[in-house]
């Protein structure tokens, strides 16, 4: 196949050409220079960013017919072949396929051997973490004294999975992700070579797909190319590309902002219908509240964004009307709905859960805080005004004075009459609480919808009777806590009291037996009587006649409520 892709057809044949790795390739320049060169090398780093290149070059730069130099010719027979793959003392190994214990010990009895042509021999060892842990351990001896003819060369993407004894005998690169405005200037000077017609918002949307990896805009690059031909426009990459319009994100994020969940709902309909992913959706909508925060943060000066100036226009509308901690909230929690829709069987609803609770409107902690700090305050109020129309304690704590004992008398008559007099008494008084009681529930239910506690303690009194504009309310001996709130709660209680029954009226609180406590309690503790089956007969004869009849035989009784020879 005559046709090279663009990563491949472009691929950086020197130090100086390597983009965004200007540390390492002025590194490498110097020790070649001052003739410190080292006989093993870890480069690390993401994909795409240039390790195995400078692998290459490096190779290159050793075996130059000039060199080392730290600028290899590209134009002798050591780095054609070099630059072609065709060198024999250039071995490239792939980790992953070449992983075993078999292949290093292979590795091991080749490199006693001189080089066939070149200078050195070199072996580059692509995605070395994948090696197995007995391979490792069969490099060691040979990685930490080699022959002076021979440089290893590891490229890896996970430095972590490669033991602390390799690393230790390798000098270690760590290559950094690409900036995009480099990629982005790549990428032009690879269209002006190819004729290729493209604006700089295609280039960015392209290098922004990039991610940090050259190797990966340069192959989108030729995709769209593919696509568009020489003349490229912003929305065929728009397309190719599957990203969102600019114009459905802005729709978006104004009806997070406005607290518009119907909306946010018909639009993830709408885009699911359109058939964009709903899981690169909300990633770009992350992206775009991302890109707002740096605005807001760093304005609209700062290299961060690279957006275009239309763009950036409308972010800053959108920040105008955010605050930060509203920012934060709304990031964070699309990351996490990222996250949830990456594992989900169901993404859709995951994504319409939780846009809808992203549509609510937003409350900051300071606002909260505030409204706490208001509402203790109030309370505090509350309860000053409750301490000053709380009044000392009355006499009538203690229970009522009871009139001195009748002298008995052994004349019934008379003392049935008195007993009349006092029933009539207590009729009158009784028809006197049931009227009262009747407006005291409707009273009750009122309370209860205003002041639950304060009803809980009211509701705890026995008997309640109004008596020369006093409201009388007698709890049990048992219930004082219920009857000391209601004394302190006293401001707060007799204005819903006046409001209830239209006239100013004091409040009395008192202890007082409950007759229906009483009348529940037994006069006597229950007690068990053990008879033995003859006392038992003789008591009861019809319990001889039943053992008679059903030719059974007691053996064990227990009365109870009885005591012994009562009858």
């Amino acid at each position: 196949m005559s046709y090279l892709v663009i990563a491949r057809k472009y691929r950086p044949q020197t130090f100086d050409e390597v983009v965004g790795q200007e540390h390492i390739a002025r590194t490498l320049k110097n020790a070649i220079e001052m003739k410190r060169m080292a006989h093993a090398y870890l480069f690390s780093g993401p994909r795409g960013v240039g390790k195995t290149t400078t692998a290459r070059i490096l190779a290159k730069a050793l075996n130059c017919q000039i060199g080392p130099t730290s600028s290899p010719c590209n134009q002798c027979t050591a780095c054609t072949e070099i630059t072609d793959g065709r060198a024999l003392d250039v071995i490239e190994i792939d980790g992953a396929s070449n992983r075993g214990i078999d292949e290093v010990r292979e590795l091991r009895e080749n490199v006693k051997f001189t080089p066939s042509s070149l200078r050195y021999k070199i072996y580059i060892i692509d995605e070395v973490h994948m090696l197995t842990d007995p391979a490792f351990n069969a490099l060691l001896k040979t990685l930490e004294e080699p022959p002076e003819h021979i440089v290893f060369m590891f490229a890896t993407t996970e430095p972590h999975r490669i033991p602390l004894t390799i690393k230790s005998r390798c000098q270690r690169f760590n290559f950094k992700l690409i900036p995009r405005v480099q990629i982005i200037e790549r990428l032009k000077h690879i269209c002006q070579k190819e004729n290729i017609k493209i604006d700089q918002d295609s280039l960015m949307l392209i290098a922004r797909s990039g991610e940090g990896s050259m190797r990966d805009a340069e192959s989108i690059m030729d995709q769209v190319v593919s696509y568009t031909g020489k003349e490229v426009k912003k929305e065929e990459v728009i397309f190719i590309l599957g990203i969102l319009p600019m114009e459905l994100l802005n729709r978006a994020t104004d009806m997070i902002i406005e607290s518009r969940p119907k909306d946010i709902l018909n639009l993830l309909d709408e885009i699911n219908e359109g058939g964009y992913n709903i899981h690169q959706f909300i990633n770009d909508l992350r992206q775009h509240f991302r890109n707002i925060l740096i605005l807001k943060t760093a304005g609209r000066e700062s290299r961060i964004l690279s957006l275009p100036e239309a763009e950036i226009a409308l972010l800053a509308d959108k920040a105008s009307r955010l605050k930060d901690d509203q920012l934060f909230w709304i990031i964070e929690h699309l990351n996490r709905t990222y996250n949830a829709i990456k594992w989900s069987e169901h993404p859709m609803i995951i994504a319409e859960l939780n846009l809808f609770k992203l549509c609510q409107p937003y409350v900051s902690i300071d606002e909260l805080i505030k409204r706490l700090n208001q509402l203790e305050e109030s309370l505090k109020r509350e309860g000053t005004e409750e301490e000053k129309d709380t009044p000392l304690q009355e006499k009538s704590d203690n229970p009522e004075p009871q009139p001195p004992p009748r002298a008995p008398s052994l004349n019934r008559t008379p003392s049935r009459a008195v007993e009349t007099v006092e029933e009539k008494k207590e009729n009158r008084e009784e028809k006197e609480m049931e009227e009262l009681g009747e407006e005291w529930n409707k009273f009750l239910e009122s309370v209860h919808i205003t002041r639950p506690t304060l009803h809980g303690y009211l509701s705890q009194s026995f008997s309640q009777k109004i008596e020369k504009n006093t409201l009388c309310l007698a709890f049990s001996p048992k219930l004082k806590f219920a009857k000391e709130q209601i004394e302190k709660k006293k401001g707060i209680l007799l204005p819903l009291v006046k409001k209830a029954w239209g006239k100013d009226l004091k409040l009395r609180c008192l202890f007082k037996e409950n007759p229906m406590e009483k009348a529940m309690m037994p006069e006597e503790p229950l007690r068990a009587t053990f008879m033995t089956p003859h006392e038992l007969e003789e008591a009861e004869p019809i319990v001889k006649r039943a053992e008679e009849i059903f030719n059974g035989e007691i053996t064990e009784h227990i009365q109870r409520g009885r005591r012994r020879g009562e009858s």
